[in-house]
Parts: structure tokens; sequence; C-alpha cells
């Protein structure tokens, strides 16, 4: 994605693409931090993506390079994913760790 300048100082609408072939997420990442340098606003920014698997991963491309920073709220439109429509409360959730014990 290349921008030429602040993204956000343009006028409405801001179309922006990411060419075919590019990991989109990691590259939405890199410049969303590279254009929100200050971090309280990268903080204040909210993306919308169409799978919680897809918030899940752009959560990651976030923390890809280890440093530690305020991420933006990142909501899923509304999809569910398959792993995540249990069949009834025994069915096992494969992100939950086993119950520890009692004692």
């Amino acid at each position: 994605m290349t921008t030429g300048g602040d993204v956000f100082a343009r006028p409405a609408p801001r179309v922006f693409s990411i060419d075919a072939g590019r990991p989109f997420l990691a590259d939405l990442a890199a410049v969303l931090k590279r254009e929100l340098r200050d971090p309280f606003h990268l903080a204040l920014a909210q993306i919308f993506l169409p799978t919680r698997r897809a918030a899940r991963a752009l959560a990651e491309a976030f923390a890809a390079d280890g440093a530690a920073a305020l991420l933006p709220r990142i909501r899923a439109l509304g999809d569910v994913d398959a792993d995540e429509l249990l069949l009834g409360p025994e069915a096992d959730d494969p992100d939950l760790a086993p119950a520890a014990s009692e004692t």
C-alpha cells in the first residue's frame, strides 16, 4: 500500500488498496503503525474486519515485530468461525486450556 503522505489528511472519500499477492493484514498493520505514529492515536482507531479469525490475525500482525503497542479496537462484523459453533455445553472448546483441579 503506497500512500505518499498522511493518509488521514486527504479529503474524503479516502480509498486505498493493497496489491494482490501482498499479505493484506501485515501490510495494513504496517501502514497504520507508520501513519499513526503516536501510540495513543492508534489506540483510538477502530478497524472492522469480516471475521473473528481476521481480527485475531490482524492483532497478531500488529504484534509481529515484538514491540509493545496499544492496539486499535478490532471488531468482526458478525461472522462466526466454524470452530466456534459448539454443539452443546459438553463440546470441547479448542481455545480453552483444561480446567485446573480444585485442590
